[in-house]
């Protein structure tokens, strides 16, 4: 389980964010989301897990994910908001010209905590979306996993395949 940030406040605003790993533990094991710091202050590079978290409400289709990089002790280092459609997108959902272009391109989550190095946590994960087209594919893939989980499954309707007792009835 995932405790390390208090999303009380985001809570009041929006449904609550749920980690991947909360949703789909069996998955969590196989598939991975870390990064590896190597070009930074020397008590900083390392390897860090990525938390990504997504909305739970069923009928959202916000195709974005909050990103938290957390230490080996756990700790949240940055929170970290990003959506892989256009502006666009995102102005039809109702975000302002800013709001979109700023999801767009990954900005620091203002209404969570940030560590003294965020800014650099922020710089390393938007480098490798932007360097390694297939993390981004990743994101999208648990993105699409975890909705499919959240969403009450459509139900087919049962067909009544006897015939009507007065079908045959004669006038």
């Amino acid at each position: 389980m995932f405790y390390a940030l208090n999303l009380n406040s985001w809570n009041n605003l929006m449904p609550p964010l749920v980690p991947f790993d909360d949703k789909l533990p069996h998955l969590a094991h196989i598939d991975v989301c870390k990064i590896l710091i190597t070009e930074a202050l020397p008590e900083l590079n390392g390897l860090y897990d990525l938390v990504d978290l997504y909305c739970q409400e069923a009928g959202c289709d916000c195709r974005k994910v909050t990103i938290v990089v957390m230490d080996r002790q756990k700790r949240p280092r940055a929170t970290i908001g990003y959506g892989w459609e256009s502006p666009a997108f995102y102005r039809k959902w109702g975000l302002d010209p800013e709001g979109a272009w700023m999801l767009c391109r990954g900005y620091l989550d203002p209404l969570c905590y940030q560590s003294r190095h965020a800014e650099l946590f922020l710089e390393a994960v938007l480098s490798m979306l932007r360097d390694a087209p297939e993390s981004v594919d990743k994101f999208k893939r648990r993105y699409g996993m975890f909705k499919d989980a959240v969403s009450p499954k459509k139900r087919r309707p049962v067909r009544n395949t006897a015939v009507p007792l007065n079908s045959n009835r004669s006038k």
